[in-house]
């Protein structure tokens, strides 16, 4: 099973643009695209390298609940080059280990992130405030 992490309704904004009656629109739609694509990148700078097979396991997949509610979900796992990845991926995620040297090289290569494990949920943590200002930024523009 991949490893997954969702995030939707961020904010109490997203309550008070359901309050209003608003539907989401097209421009909610393109937020929460871009929120899962900037998590999905920032990501898959914090992975560790070994052949890449990490950095290609990811995706983001963008759902609609229903007129007023958008999740996006960021996995990491599946099938790479013929490859079930999911259970490096947990261990990379998760695990306490060093970094090989393709790691130590990518970390060199990339200094204001770090390389390694909880690689999603850093992500995350990172974009969290981007989102939310996106977020923030379009409903105060659609409600006020």
């Amino acid at each position: 099973m991949p490893l997954r992490r969702t995030f939707d309704s961020l904010t109490p904004l997203i309550a008070r643009w359901r309050r209003s009656g608003g539907i989401m629109s097209d421009k909610m739609q393109r937020v929460m695209a871009a929120a899962g694509a900037l998590v999905t990148k920032r990501s898959e700078e914090r992975a560790p390298f070994l052949k890449g097979n990490l950095e290609a396991a990811h995706s983001a997949r963008f759902t609609r609940r229903n007129r007023s509610q958008i999740t996006v979900e960021v996995s990491v796992g599946g099938t790479v080059n013929g490859v079930n990845v999911d259970n490096y991926v947990m261990e990379m995620h998760e695990g306490d280990y060093n970094l090989g040297p393709n790691s130590r090289i990518k970390q060199a290569a990339n200094p204001r992130v770090r390389i390694g494990r909880k690689f999603l949920e850093r992500a995350v943590e990172a974009s969290e405030d981007e989102i939310v200002e996106s977020i923030e930024k379009l409903i105060l523009g659609e409600i006020t």
